[in-house]
């Protein structure tokens, strides 16, 4: 099975950098299941109704998230003890 890589905009800006450019930061209703996002910095996104389940959020930055909440994100997701929630 091949997994989802998150786009290279994504890996290279923060979601700061990413509203600067215009870029979206809505990830509304997106099917990211099985996407390896590990270490990513996501910080401001839009996460309502995305789905989640079995997305590989290890080490990645979740601050300042919306739509999901984080009891969510954990039921799903694989997360660690380097996912920044806060």
């Amino acid at each position: 099975m091949s997994r989802l890589l998150a786009p290279p905009f994504l890996a290279q800006t923060s979601a700061a950098d990413r509203c600067n450019r215009n870029l979206p930061l809505l990830v509304d209703a997106a099917n990211l299941s099985g996407a390896d996002l590990r270490g990513l910095d996501l910080r401001g996104l839009d996460l309502r109704d995305a789905n989640l389940n079995d997305v590989d959020l290890r080490g990645a930055d979740l601050r300042g998230i919306s739509g999901v909440t984080e009891q969510e994100v954990r039921a799903v997701a694989k997360v660690d003890q380097d996912t920044k929630f806060r």
